[in-house]
């Protein structure tokens, strides 16, 4: 008798056996690029809670995690300037895009704790009308910014302007640097120190047209 040849039956029968071993493997979840809407019932204009976040951009859809990736202020549904604490921990995330927004928003310590915000290769992207101030000069309030990946900082309106309070370096002791860009006119400044963290160089550079003011005791040693 002519034996069946096994193709014809391999394909299905290793398609049996690895499908349980697919669906039983860990899925990573994809992290989401996230809205502020300061729609909390719990603490209002707080980074770690989630409800303050929203998965559209017209608000009200909470996400399961807290931003990884990039951040937008704001929701649509916001008309007031926003005012937003850091939290209970210093936060991580790929970068912030500001963006048909008339309503600024500030991004500071918590009253009681300075606090980081670590900026990834996303940077920040200002196209809106609203301004952006990271950090404040206040006790407490200080909002340090750490990059832990080379950026760009563009800010292509002239209304409002992209303001750093306090420190800016990277987030670990690695060359790493910033390009300041854009077209804006509005007066786009870092007011901290920039400079090198341990051995690892910080290195600047302008792009654009667009006006920044370096007004800190800078320290960096890179072009």
């Amino acid at each position: 008798m002519k034996r069946k040849p096994l193709v014809t039956w391999f394909p299905f029968r290793f398609a049996l056996l690895i499908s349980p071993l697919i669906a039983a493997w860990p899925q990573r979840a994809q992290a989401q690029n996230l809205w502020w809407d300061n729609a909390g019932t719990g603490t209002r204009s707080d980074w770690g809670n989630l409800e303050n976040w929203s998965t559209v951009v017209g608000g009200g859809t909470t996400p399961a995690a807290l931003p990884a990736n990039v951040v937008t202020f704001n929701a649509s549904s916001l008309t007031a300037a926003q005012t937003i604490s850091l939290g209970a921990a210093d936060r991580t995330i790929t970068g912030i895009i500001m963006s048909n927004a008339t309503n600024g928003v500030t991004i500071q310590g918590t009253g009681t704790a300075n606090r980081t915000l670590n900026i990834g290769a996303n940077g920040i992207s200002k196209t809106g009308t609203g301004a952006i101030t990271i950090g404040n000069t206040a006790t407490n309030t200080n909002a340090n910014v750490r990059l832990t990946a080379d950026q760009t900082w563009t800010n292509s309106n002239n209304t409002g302007a992209i303001t750093i309070q306090n420190t800016v370096a990277a987030s670990s002791a690695v060359a790493r640097k910033l390009t300041l860009g854009g077209t804006s006119t509005a007066a786009n400044i870092i007011n901290g120190v920039i400079s090198n963290n341990g051995t690892g160089v910080f290195s600047l550079d302008k792009s654009g047209t667009g006006l920044w003011v370096l007004a800190g005791a800078n320290t960096f040693t890179g072009a």
